[in-house]
């Protein structure tokens, strides 16, 4: 996999409208999110993807001390590695 453009992302509406952008921090485009109904769903789904970066970063975080201090294991350790396995386009 290559590796993906570094956070920060955020969302923000078009200047010409219908659609949602997900930029870097040098204001460059990532994706867009066409609004194709006006219940807020793209709007959502535009600022989940924006904390994709800050969501693998707060993963990997999590993983390394939990694995570090042996503080648990089970259902949550199980899903921080399979999430941080398909963000980053490996088998989880």
């Amino acid at each position: 996999m290559s590796k993906f453009t570094p956070g920060k992302w955020r969302a923000r509406p078009s200047k010409y409208g219908g659609e949602i952008h997900i930029d870097d921090t040098n204001g460059k485009a990532i994706a867009a999110i066409h609004r194709m109904k006006e219940d807020g769903e793209q709007e959502a789904n535009a600022h989940l993807i924006a904390s994709a970066p800050d969501l693998l970063e707060a993963c990997k975080m999590f993983l390394t001390l939990v694995t570090e201090q042996q503080l648990f294991s089970g259902a949550a350790l199980v899903k921080a590695k399979d999430a941080i396995a398909k963000a980053e386009g490996k088998d989880a």
